[in-house]
């Protein structure tokens, strides 16, 4: 099993969590309520496992790699994938402030709606950006 499949493993479980948080936040929007408990699970998820675990990774080994072998960041795909990364860290902090402030505060709980189904889109599309062009780039010799 070469590395680009281990991340792609990774993949699959994450796309799990994030079927899992567009559910909290479909619910949430219905109930006008926020089920901090839960969130507080995905984001947790989201920040141990998703990012400093997966994208750990693909930081630290996968795109220097990548870079050694020509691949240019600046305006290239590593940089593009580091771009992506940082977008999905503001969206959990953005869900984080929104949880800390949602025991009751409507607007807490559409800044959580809101921001969950952007991670979810951001992520869905980066997953598939990495299984099919970013990995296959990779595994080239």
């Amino acid at each position: 099993m070469n590395p680009t499949e281990i991340l792609s493993g990774e993949h699959r479980i994450i796309e799990q969590v994030l079927d899992c948080l567009e559910k909290l936040a479909k619910d949430c929007a219905a109930q006008g309520r926020l089920d901090k408990a839960a969130a507080e699970q995905a984001l947790d998820f989201f920040r141990n496992f998703a990012d400093r675990c997966h994208h750990g990774k693909e930081e630290t080994h996968l795109f220097p790699t990548m870079e050694a072998k020509g691949f240019p960041r600046q305006g290239g795909p590593t940089g593009v994938m580091l771009g992506e990364h940082e977008q999905g860290r503001a969206h959990i902090r953005a869900m984080a402030e929104a949880v800390e402030g949602a025991a009751g505060e409507s607007e807490a709980v559409t800044r959580f709606v809101t921001h969950a189904h952007g991670y979810v889109g951001l992520l869905r599309k980066h997953i598939e950006k990495e299984d099919h062009c970013l990995f296959a780039m990779a595994n080239k010799p």
